[in-house]
């Protein structure tokens, strides 16, 4: 029994050169790594309102500033409320939540720019206005005030925040009358 070797000419296939890949593609290769690398190193800006703000803004608690500078940066972050004016119940009770976890961490901050004196005022202050936003997100929820009221003494509970934290930057004296007055003393059904 014979068998048949059929040949099959090797004329028509290319040539296949062992060895390295052709220059072009691994520049194509070293470009492409570059650009991925380079796609997800790249600092992305959030989404429109998602940016930090208030007490989230880390550059505002430095510890490492003057204490004027310290309590303008803690009114600044107070400020940050103003350009965001809820539309809804929903934003003013989500906007009061978040404002309160931020606040709620600043308070067990250090403060070490301020005085102990600053440190004791600064507590007691958060502790009152803690109290008053609070009660403001209460007004919202539970007893479902009128939104726009409870939206307007937000915003002037805040105010009067930012108001006196400036203050004390400026000063070691009293307040001013208009300013001791607890932001929590008036009343959510005026």
């Amino acid at each position: 029994m014979t068998s048949k070797v059929t040949e099959h000419p090797q004329a028509d296939a290319p040539e296949v050169k062992s060895g390295r890949p052709p220059i072009i593609l691994m520049g194509v290769g070293l470009v492409l790594a570059l650009v991925a690398i380079w796609w997800f190193l790249l600092p992305t800006k959030p989404a429109a309102g998602t940016e930090p703000w208030g007490f989230a803004r880390v550059e505002l608690l430095n510890q490492s500033v003057s204490r004027d500078q310290y309590l303008e940066n803690l009114a600044l972050a107070i400020d940050d409320w103003a350009p965001r004016v809820p539309e809804d119940r929903g934003q003013l009770r989500s906007q009061l939540a978040e404002f309160h976890r931020h606040y709620a961490a600043v308070s067990t901050l250090d403060h070490t720019p301020l005085t102990a004196e600053d440190r004791i005022w600064l507590h007691g202050k958060l502790t009152l206005w803690g109290s008053v936003l609070d009660r403001r997100a209460r007004d919202i929820e539970v007893l479902e005030l009128p939104f726009e009221h409870v939206k307007r003494q937000t915003a002037q509970t805040l105010r009067k925040m930012a108001n006196s934290l400036r203050f004390r930057a400026k000063s070691n004296g009293p307040e001013p009358a208009e300013m001791a007055e607890d932001v929590g003393t008036e009343s959510a059904g005026e």
